[in-house]
């Protein structure tokens, strides 16, 4: 059923999170563009140093990307 698809793809998603994370796919320079998508554009420029160095940096590019998939 649709709900039944729509659990297996959450925990789809979560598995696929943890795996990028584990790796350095999101230390990967290809995606600094999603990072700064994450946040509104107003502040994207402003903070653009501020962003890069955020603590989640890392979480949030795994997030985008396995939401992307």
């Amino acid at each position: 059923t649709r709900a039944e698809l729509g659990v297996l793809l959450a925990y789809a998603k979560i598995v696929l999170f943890s795996d990028i994370v584990a790796s350095d796919v999101p230390d990967d320079l290809h995606f600094d563009r999603d990072l700064m998508g994450y946040f509104p554009d107003r502040m994207a420029k402003k903070y653009a140093a501020e962003i890069h160095g955020h603590r989640l940096r890392r979480e949030i590019i795994a997030r985008v990307v396995a939401n992307d998939l």
